[in-house]
């Protein structure tokens, strides 16, 4: 071969990594474009506000536009088209031009490929403001039932909506869409609902625009709802009826095969007394269903950082495709075809068959799909005699992926999938020589502090015995608990007495396993860390990577230099006399944050319903993102579950705080609130109130507080009505002790509230209401927002704008503070309203 057929291969071969790449970057990218512009708040530039005003109207005035995808392809085929005559001219400049125009236009075209995806989805979902309606339903169970305590969580994909129904704002919702449900229902014994997937029933819907809270930390649920394509959340009313036990497709196929599964492997393991860590290793390692494991053990998996372990990851994929092509060349070499047909290409096509077949089994998740696509693109080129570089099969799978689904970017699977194969794979060719089990030790250090960044952006925490946690966790599950898992599988229907005893050392190494792990827990520090600055954990990743590279690599040790923004960098401390006050977005409720320099306090916990509650899941992330280490004092307004529901969730990671609260609180130990008591913190007066009135409503005895800095005041009024609201200025000098710059409306706005007197005592310049979106009791009411409209009162609402801070004298919303990703403007009008805003 000449050096110049080399060399062009191997520059053909360099410029195919490079369109791949680019292709790439453009797929991702499109999920950084704003879908509304920057609002003017004090802190953003007003050139980017102006950028992203710009990009905002392009994508509204054109992306959502039904007829304008076409033209754009149309136009992106026209210049690839006259690029390829060109190209044939053989002109050096134009080789040179082609090079650099090629990847141009793919970066353009997987931008289009995820923006057409994208506005594609938004187009079909219903207007943000849609009041909740009622509808009936014919849909598909999507995805395996979850079950809980308290309902059962469905996930359900629209056949078919009765368009003959009173509801006329029903038609929002149509074929194909998917809807995530709960069945609360408490069905009679003889009249249980068996869910399975991929079954067909009619249900009886109370549906509503999807919808999350916007706090400081915690879980992003409206990002997660859109990474799943759900156009709307709801609950079932009335018990639903079966139509059939298969939808028609692949897909209801498979969902059934699956609940086959699911079914025959919870009765072998219930059969055997497994536990439930027990149960949710065999359901996870083989059919991909997580739901199974408790909810402390799922701390446990995470405060480790083994979580992953309990996905189906890529390994295993290979583990069973390796297994099965082995099988396959045994018996295929054994046979009279093997002299004209080798044994070899039967088992790359098995091994291909395999993994897919168990990507599917497994529900299709980023890593099975990147290691399937992996597999097939490896032994395609093995059969057609060409060599892949493992890094040109990882860019293929990456754009495979995403080609599969462009959604899959918003998961944390595919940047911790992705992320760890490349950095696999960047250390071993530079390796051509291995020692399993010293290089394998090395390998899992490497993966582990090179991931440490994102996982820490992704989970908020910093797993500390992540490192020996995963050195006993990935041999003892991957090459031990899998395997007897996957055997499970194999005997439970022709055999179940062999699967029942192969449950026996699954259990044993179970528990062993998760013993060691919750040692370790408890052993280390809280894994719970709030994620610093974004830019400080680029600045680290990047770090990471330098100190990762080769032992040729000059100056390795430079990286941990860049690393030390991220440990260190605090934002600024709060001056003595001033106070940082949250109003957190916890739905039907109220819980507020107030940290002064030193000190730290909490106003109602937030409310509690079902299984959960918002101290756990709102309160708590909400406080640790916000630096509070320590709190001082707990103020619980009155004894309602939407204002002290989150006590006791708080009360587990902050023991041994004072509660003052307005009433008793039954279980836990508070003092009363006293009228009139006051104190200081850090240059900052607090001052306590409580109406003395014989009153029949619990709310009128809440306790209200007023926050006095140098920058302002803030009056907390719990749940008064009208009658405390009244004999709380007769007390207190007709109300001067109660006149504030801001003025949490009391009762979340009711119509008992709000009276004209008290507007009149306070005399905010600002209000701040604490309400769920689409709440049932109808908070804020109407007549109440125009009694603070007649006085010129801005009100702030975290049902529609996220957690309200206060600071400095200055009302500031949290969603007003956040980059427009698209998923969190699906709420705004379109992009006209947004001209007078920006001033543009």
């Amino acid at each position: 071969m000449s050096c110049t057929l080399v060399r062009n291969r191997y520059f053909s071969t360099r410029l195919s990594s490079l369109w791949l790449l680019a292709w790439s970057v453009g797929a991702l990218g499109a999920w950084l474009l704003p879908w509304a512009p920057l609002k003017a708040a004090s802190d953003q530039p007003k050139p980017l506000i102006w950028l992203t005003s710009l990009i905002s109207k392009v994508l509204h005035a054109n992306l959502l536009a039904d007829d304008l995808l076409r033209p754009l392809v149309a136009f992106w085929v026209l210049v690839l088209l006259i690029l390829l005559i060109l190209r044939l001219q053989q002109s050096a400049t134009i080789a040179r031009f082609w090079t650099i125009a090629v990847p141009a236009l793919a970066v353009f075209s997987g931008l289009l490929w995820s923006l057409s995806a994208i506005s594609t989805f938004v187009r079909s979902l219903p207007p943000s403001s849609l009041a909740p309606v009622s509808c009936s339903v014919t849909a598909m169970i999507d995805a395996l039932p979850r079950p809980s305590k308290h309902a059962t969580q469905l996930m359900l994909r629209v056949v078919q909506v009765d368009r003959n129904q009173s509801d006329a704002a029903c038609r929002f919702y149509s074929t194909g869409q998917r809807l995530r449900v709960g069945d609360y229902h408490r069905y009679p014994p003889n009249e249980q609902v068996e869910y399975h997937g991929g079954a067909v029933w009619r249900f009886d819907l109370r549906l509503k625009p999807p919808h999350g809270s916007a706090n400081p930390g915690g879980f992003d649920y409206e990002r997660w709802l859109f990474s799943q394509r759900i156009a709307a959340t709801g609950s079932v009313h009335g018990k639903p009826t079966l139509l059939a036990e298969r939808g028609d497709g692949f897909a209801a196929y498979l969902l059934s095969v699956r609940s086959h599964w699911r079914a025959q492997l919870l009765a072998i393991s219930q059969s055997q007394g497994t536990p439930d860590r027990g149960r949710g290793l065999l359901l996870g390692l083989t059919i991909g269903d997580s739901d199974y494991l408790g909810q402390n053990d799922w701390e446990t998996l995470l405060a480790t950082g083994t979580n992953h372990l309990l996905a189906i990851s890529g390994l295993h994929v290979g583990m069973v495709s390796g297994l099965f092509a082995w099988l396959a060349a045994w018996l295929w070499s054994r046979t009279r075809w093997c002299e004209g047909f080798p044994a070899r290409r039967v088992a790359a096509g098995v091994a291909v068959f395999a993994a897919w077949g168990y990507a599917f089994l497994a529900g299709m998740s980023v890593p099975t799909e990147r290691t399937a696509l992996m597999i097939t693109i490896l032994l395609a080129g093995l059969l057609l005699g060409r060599s892949w570089r493992l890094l040109d099969l990882w860019l293929i799978a990456l754009v495979g992926v995403l080609l599969l689904d462009p959604f899959n970017a918003l998961t944390a699977g595919f940047w911790l999938s992705f992320g760890a194969v490349l950095i696999m794979l960047l250390w071993l060719q530079y390796r051509p020589a291995l020692a399993f089990w010293r290089d394998g030790f090395r390998l899992q250090i490497i993966i582990t502090l090179a991931l440490l960044p994102i996982v820490w952006w992704l989970f908020d925490r910093v797993a500390w015995s992540s490192l020996p946690a995963n050195i006993l966790a990935v041999p003892v599950i991957t090459f031990v608990i899998t395997p007897l898992s996957l055997l499970v599988m194999a005997f439970v229907s022709m055999l179940p007495s062999v699967a029942a005893v192969l449950m026996w050392p699954i259990n044993v190494l179970t528990h062993g396993l998760f013993g060691f792990l919750e040692w370790l827990r408890l052993t280390l520090p809280d894994s719970h860390i709030a994620a610093p600055a974004g830019w400080t954990l680029l600045l680290a990743s990047l770090g990471v990577a330098w100190m990762l590279m080769p032992k040729f690599w000059p100056a390795r040790y430079l990286g941990l230099v860049l690393c030390l923004p991220a440990v260190f960098y605090r934002p600024a401390p709060i001056p003595d006399g001033e106070a940082d006050i949250w109003f957190l977005d916890v739905g039907q409720g109220l819980a507020v944050v107030i940290h002064t320099a030193r000190h730290a306090m909490l106003y109602d916990a937030g409310p509690a319903f079902g299984g959960s509650d918002a101290g756990e899941r709102t309160v708590v992330p909400a406080l640790r993102a916000l630096h509070v280490s320590e709190l001082n004092q707990i103020v619980i307004s009155h004894h309602a579950r939407d204002h002290m529901g989150g006590l006791s969730s708080v009360l587990t990671v902050y023991p041994h705080v004072p509660v003052i609260s307005g009433e008793p609180l039954p279980g836990f130990g508070s003092t009363s609130c006293r009228d009139g008591a006051h104190w200081q913190w850090d240059g900052v007066d607090f001052a306590t109130y409580q109406a003395s009135l014989d009153s029949r409503s619990d709310n009128n005895r809440s306790c209200v507080l007023v926050i006095q800095s140098r920058a302002g005041s803030v009056l907390l009024t719990g749940d008064i009505e009208a009658e405390a609201e009244q004999a709380l200025i007769d007390a207190h000098s007709g109300g001067t002790a109660l006149k504030s710059d801001v003025l949490y409306v009391p009762h979340h706005g009711s119509k008992t509230s709000s009276s004209p007197p008290f507007l009149a005592a306070v005399q905010p310049e600002v209000a701040v209401i604490s309400a769920g979106k689409f709440n049932s009791f109808g908070h804020p009411h109407p007549l109440v927002l125009q009694r603070y409209r007649q006085r010129q009162i801005p009100v702030f609402n975290t049902a529609d704008q996220g957690a309200i801070e206060v600071k400095s004298g200055q009302v500031i919303a949290y969603r007003d503070r956040q980059w427009p990703f698209v998923w969190r403007c699906i709420r705004e009008p379109l992009i006209e309203s947004f001209v007078a805003e920006t001033g543009f």
